[in-house]
């Protein structure tokens, strides 16, 4: 199912269909569960939507198995890791661009996380992630 999943979604086809509304996120999904749906149906589910949850799990229950995780090119070309850090330990100073929002132009300012913790009278909370 990956690997068709891989063939579908590199497809000109496909990819023609991604092409048609680059920066929107939600189209993209829907494209893309399209695609998953198809693979389920040429896999024999009658509830593709089953077909799909299971095409979606096999990072989760397969993620040691190498031909699992080389079958599909977002799983080989998958950059998410585990964060290096553990709960309590010093966070690295790394360079930050800071906003000022009362400014008209509001230019990024260069600062580091440690500075910018260290001039906040509240406690910091720290979220970041990505979505592609």
């Amino acid at each position: 199912m990956l690997r068709r999943d891989d063939q579908l979604r590199l497809s000109e086809a496909v990819q023609g269909r991604y092409r048609q509304r680059p920066d929107d996120g939600d189209w993209k999904l829907r494209v893309t569960t399209s695609v998953q749906h198809q693979v389920a149906r040429e896999h024999g589910f009658s509830d593709t939507a089953q077909g799909v949850e299971l095409l979606r799990s096999a990072v989760a229950l397969f993620g040691h198995d190498q031909e699992v995780m080389s079958s599909a090119h977002y799983l080989r070309h998958n950059i998410v890791r585990s964060c290096p850090l553990v709960a309590g330990q010093m966070t690295p100073d790394v360079p930050l661009g800071r906003v000022l929002w009362d400014s008209d132009e509001a230019p990024a300012v260069p600062t580091s996380l440690h500075a910018l913790v260290a001039t906040s009278p509240m406690p910091t909370v720290i979220l970041a992630g990505s979505h592609t």
